[in-house]
């Protein structure tokens, strides 16, 4: 078996517009949120289990400078080798999978894992080819095609309490049973992320101790940031502007900057 690591490019910019596609850069947002995902990964793959993987970079300016973000803060990943492939400013799932097949498909030399740095729309469509039972509408940018326990506000807290369980005190069981999957242990959970836990989740860390007076505060302060946005969000619904994109951007600011919350972007 072999695996894939794929990670869209961060955030580019658009302020150039004489610029080609290829020489764009990272905004605010992407410069900002490239390293932050290095930081976020370097927690969740242990550098042991990427030794000898490639990590292949589309030449596209975006991309390259999204590797160094991932490098100055993933001190493992700053070591490895980097290759640059044209191959990989594509667009096409189907030019993606023919180059991936064509180079490192059966070949019994080829390296078992690879860190693929690229771009939209061939990473989500390879990914819903690759794991149809998982359909992935959009992979972000800085966007890492990681699992994540997701569970809905209304989700029934014995449920999320039992599966939060199940995954802490089954890891022995399922450790190394593939790339990455390390990061479900209980020492490498983050939480001060950006989602706040739900209350199932928090009840099975508080009895196991490792829920914090801190981690409460920010979960508090995330639940709070998501209902000042929701009611943002209906106000503006009520109003029905014309030019939703541009309304909703000023809306959610003020309303964030209201609540004295970090608008981030």
């Amino acid at each position: 078996m072999k695996t894939l690591h794929l990670l869209r490019h961060a955030k580019s910019a658009w302020d150039q517009p004489g610029l080609s596609d290829r020489d764009r850069g990272l905004n605010k947002r992407g410069l900002r949120d490239a390293p932050r995902m290095g930081a976020a990964l370097a927690l969740r793959i242990p550098g042991c289990e990427l030794s000898r993987t490639p990590v292949i970079c589309s030449p596209a300016r975006r991309a390259q400078l999204t590797l160094a973000g991932l490098c100055s803060s993933w001190p493992e990943l700053a070591v490895m080798s980097h290759e640059t492939q044209e191959q990989l400013y594509c667009f096409d799932y189907g030019d993606l999978l023919y180059w991936l097949s064509a180079e490192f498909g059966a070949k019994s030399e080829s390296p078992p894992q690879l860190f693929l740095i690229g771009h939209n729309p061939a990473f989500t469509d390879l990914i819903n080819v690759l794991a149809p039972t998982h359909s992935l509408d959009n992979l972000p940018t800085a966007g890492y095609a990681y699992p994540v326990l997701t569970a809905m506000a209304s989700q029934d807290a014995d449920l999320v309490y039992n599966m939060t369980r199940a995954m802490v005190e089954l890891f022995p069981q399922y450790d190394g049973k593939a790339p990455g999957i390390g990061g479900w242990s209980k020492d490498k959970q983050n939480f001060q992320w950006v989602a706040p836990y739900h209350d199932g989740a928090i009840r099975y860390y508080k009895e196991i101790g490792i829920w914090t007076d801190a981690a409460q505060a920010h979960n508090d302060n995330l639940v709070k940031r998501q209902q000042a946005l929701k009611a943002a969000w209906q106000q503006l619904k009520d109003a029905n502007p014309d030019n939703w994109t541009e309304a909703w951007d000023k809306t959610r600011r003020e309303a964030l900057e209201a609540g004295g919350f970090e608008v981030v972007f």
